[in-house]
């Protein structure tokens, strides 16, 4: 998918900017009225989703099929020293299976508490999940973030999940 960047926007995107106005996930809007980007992380019709990310980075990564407890999703590495705010993903590919899925972060070898998403067993394409981890979810510049299946058995499923990094102020 080509992202496409919107320059010329005067508003805050809604809900109702979404695929059929041409914007994928990774789509930057700039709202030129506050200069204030945005990213999309869900662009289904009439229920898009947009996060600010005037102070923050978004990090991107689509999974593969996750088959088993404990398997490496996907690896990022910190950009800054600051916090994880945001873990939001998308399921792209039903996986079916005896039980929930659950997937969490983990940073430099430490599982961030409040960190997990839970994948429900028959959630459709489409699904969305969010978890906002507000403690030991500190990062520094260089840092592994890992995201992993947990415990549960597993049948297949593909997501894509965005982790959202807040740089934190120097004195």
């Amino acid at each position: 998918t080509t992202v496409q960047y919107v320059l010329s926007g005067t508003a805050t995107p809604d809900v109702n900017y979404d695929s059929g106005d041409g914007a994928a996930i990774g789509t930057v809007y700039v709202d030129t009225d506050d200069d204030e980007p945005y990213v999309a992380v869900d662009v289904s019709s009439a229920a898009a989703v947009w996060l600010s990310i005037a102070n923050d980075v978004v990090l991107q990564a689509t999974s593969p099929a996750f088959t088993s407890a404990g398997q490496t999703l996907a690896r990022l590495v910190a950009p800054f020293a600051g916090r994880i705010t945001a873990f939001r993903g998308i399921m792209t590919t039903v996986g079916t299976g005896a039980t929930d899925k659950l997937v969490r972060l983990v940073v430099s070898g430490n599982t961030v508490a409040s960190g997990s998403l839970t994948l429900a067993d028959g959630d459709a394409a489409g699904t969305r999940y969010a978890a906002s981890p507000t403690t030991d979810n500190a990062i520094a510049a260089g840092n592994q973030i890992t995201i992993q299946s947990g415990a549960q058995p597993y049948a297949t499923g593909v997501a894509n999940f965005f982790v959202v990094c807040r740089k934190m102020a120097t004195s």
